[in-house]
């Protein structure tokens, strides 16, 4: 079982969604209740229309390609298809290892201060005003860890 060329093709996107027009169920304001179309590009976009938890009702958009709901669509090919149908991705799902530990230790650093780069010393006295004691522990620990973390693994791929 499993051999070679065994199971599913690799998934292959056409790009992220950061490339694409985006229209988004926000984005269009107001809509009239029991509107059931809005035109964006040249092409009719359906609606459909929710009950919610608590009453009233709110709008999302159908993809014309899959007609399932959805909050976003992307202009893909010349037309409005949802993140699967037009095989989009996000840009975070391309990142190396790398980036992505670069990524979670700048975004721990920032909670804490926004002086300095990756490789500074923060002071554990230097808590940001209104900010806990215990929270700031806890997200020094972290942004410690992370940082850690990542230049050990960098040290790891030139062989330090």
């Amino acid at each position: 079982m499993g051999g070679y060329g065994s199971g599913r093709p690799a998934y292959k996107s056409q790009g992220t969604v950061e490339q694409f027009t985006r229209l988004h169920i926000r984005d269009l304001g107001k809509l009239p209740t029991g509107a059931w179309a809005v035109e964006s590009g040249g092409q009719k976009v359906g609606l459909a229309w929710l009950t919610g938890t608590k009453g009233g009702a709110y709008p999302l958009l159908v993809c014309p390609r899959c007609e399932q709901n959805r909050r976003a669509l992307y202009r893909v090919g010349g037309w409005w298809q949802c993140r699967v149908c037009g095989r989009l991705a996000y840009a975070i799902q391309h990142e190396s290892d790398t980036d992505q530990g670069f990524r979670r230790a700048w975004k721990a650093r920032n909670r804490l201060t926004d002086k300095g780069g990756l490789g500074d010393w923060i002071w554990p006295w230097h808590k940001p005003k209104g900010m806990h004691r215990t929270t700031f522990d806890r997200l020094l620990e972290k942004a410690n860890s992370t940082n850690a973390a990542l230049w050990a693994g960098l040290a790891g791929k030139v062989g330090l």
